[in-house]
């Protein structure tokens, strides 16, 4: 009992002789000191794989596995701690190896990086298909895959990251056998064969189209007979690959529309040529047609079905500005001109309206539709809030007008864009008085960007 005492008390605190953890012996050690050479072990340790001919060096971490040394040093330390006689405790053989260390996992993250690798040493298996060449259907031999167990390489890594092992641990990728091999695709042959036999003839006022067996070649494509049926392929038609070929029919079929064409001189409209629609193949109801009768492995003759391809309206829209006197407004200048006799008589800034905040003026021909002075513009009868005086007020379309604007201390600048009017055109006072007493009602304005 004295011995077991003194034993007791030499070891308490401590991991018992002749533990080890991966190899590396912690006993006479206390959890700190355990803890401390270990974690020495795992920096910088990567697992190392050899997967046939491709060779891992990864770190746990890319594996989402990160090392939990407390759990690790508690492992170490209850080993021989269910012994109730100390001395045999102690002293008792231990594994070389010792306890593996423990771990944490992030599963998906884990399961990510396994795939990756299944992904990048595996090969999957090719099974035989048929390939048309010329209106022939011959048939390409299925190939063997490889690929290796994920399981497999979970169980390795665990392993490795455990026993922190040096030596890289060899997997083999197994074979896998392709599904459909080369005598299960036979039966598919001779159905191809029977279907690019079918006699196909499409008709168009007075032309005939035949495809052969080499134009039909791109009609045929394959499905995979289900896993609980025998392998096979099973031949179908594909409406895409005959409205592939039906584009050659269509260069003998479609006409393209006329375009009717207006004229539109300072707001007056003109037809300068007749629209026509056009005509175009019904490639869709075609194609649809055709599959139906080649899957019945029925003859078919059919005149090609079309479809009108309405015209559209061009409108070509022309100022002509041959006037005794007229104003010209540029937006995107701010700037004014006044001509009489295709003369610039007089020119100035201007603001318009405030485009970047959706109040932009109107563009095209008007002209000026009445003129008066010391009048009161009130925003609240078309719903903006605004009341102001002006000394000489000319509107040229709705509630769009040439007005002076005392409450502006420039004009011409870039400002317009989000300070500008509400739609108007703003003059300095100088402007405004020459134009109210150069312009009659109905002079142009011409207003463009």
């Amino acid at each position: 009992m004295a011995v077991q005492l003194a034993l007791g008390g030499w070891f308490a605190g401590k991991i018992y002789p002749g533990v080890a953890v991966a190899g590396i012996p912690v006993g006479g050690l206390t959890r700190l000191q355990a803890q401390d050479r270990l974690s020495h072990q795992v920096t910088d340790y990567k697992v190392r794989l050899q997967v046939g001919s491709r060779s891992f060096n990864i770190t746990p971490q890319e594996l989402g596995t990160n090392y939990n040394l407390a759990a690790t040093v508690d492992q170490a330390y209850g080993v021989g701690r269910d012994q109730w006689f100390l001395p045999w405790a102690l002293f008792q053989p231990r594994q070389p190896e010792g306890v593996g260390y423990a771990f944490v996992v992030d599963q998906p993250a884990k399961e990510k990086f396994i795939d990756k690798i299944v992904k990048i040493t595996g090969q999957a298996p090719l099974d035989a298909v048929i390939i048309i060449n010329n209106g022939v259907p011959e048939a390409k031999s299925d190939e063997n895959g490889v690929a290796i167990e994920p399981s497999d390489v979970e169980i390795a890594i665990d392993h490795q990251i455990s026993n922190l092992s040096d030596v890289p641990i060899k997997l083999q990728p197994n074979t896998q056998l392709a599904r459909i091999h080369l005598a299960d695709v036979k039966p598919a042959i001779e159905q191809t064969k029977v279907l690019l036999a079918v006699p196909v003839t499409i008709t168009y006022q007075g032309q005939t189209f035949k495809p052969s067996a080499a134009d039909m070649s791109g009609w045929i494509t394959y499905d995979k007979t289900p896993v609980d049926q025998p392998a096979g392929l099973i031949p179908k038609l594909s409406t895409d690959g005959i409205k592939f070929y039906l584009q050659s029919v269509a260069q003998h079929v479609n006409v393209n529309p006329t375009n009717r064409k207006v004229r539109i001189e300072n707001g007056d409209s003109s037809e300068t040529q007749a629209g026509k629609d056009g005509i175009q193949l019904d490639q869709d109801a075609l194609a649809d047609q055709i599959a139906k009768a080649v899957t019945a492995k029925q003859p078919i003759t059919v005149e090609a079905p079309t479809k009108p391809v309405p015209f559209k309206t061009e409108y070509n829209r022309v100022i002509s500005l041959d006037y005794g006197k007229y104003i010209e407004i540029n937006l995107s200048m701010q700037h004014l001109w006044v001509y009489q006799d295709h003369n610039v008589i007089y020119e100035s800034p201007i603001t318009s309206g405030a485009t970047g905040a959706g109040f932009g003026t109107v563009t095209g021909l008007f002209s000026i539709q009445a003129k008066q002075t010391n009048r009161n513009l009130n925003g609240y009868a078309i719903g903006y809030n605004y009341n102001v005086h002006v000394d000489y007020w000319m509107p040229f379309y709705g509630n769009y007008g040439l007005h002076d604007a005392s409450w502006r201390s420039s004009f011409g600048g870039p400002d317009y864009w989000r300070g500008g009017s509400h739609g108007c055109v703003n003059l300095p006072l100088d402007t405004a008085a020459f134009l109210y007493g150069w312009s009659d009602v109905g002079t142009p304005v011409w207003i463009h960007n």
